[in-house]
């Protein structure tokens, strides 16, 4: 359904105090949707994958046919593979259209 679309990920905030606060945007591809359980895989620029927290809720935009649609949500697995770097985001409250 979303697949292959561009997402930009962004920083909304953080959980701990001691975390720092990034506000740089991230270009990613989205590789797969997973409705059941409300995740994305996305592919990031090689050595962005270091620098995603977390410990903290990203807001998450991108577009499709249908539109332009946002989430918030927090990064559960961040790992480098053979293909490329990839980070599993996991959406909270659904999505929104921007």
């Amino acid at each position: 359904m979303y697949e292959d679309g561009a997402a930009v990920l962004q920083m909304k905030k953080v959980f701990l105090k001691d975390e720092k606060y990034n506000r740089k945007k991230y270009m990613t591809r989205i590789k797969n949707y997973d409705p059941q359980q409300e995740e994305m895989t996305l592919y990031t620029s090689r050595g962005d994958v270091d620098e995603f927290s977390l410990d903290a809720v990203y807001e998450c935009i991108f577009e499709v046919k249908e539109g332009r649609f946002g989430c918030e949500g927090v990064i559960r697995k961040r790992f480098r593979s053979q293909e490329k770097d990839q980070v599993v985001f996991r959406i909270q409250n659904g999505f929104y259209k921007v």
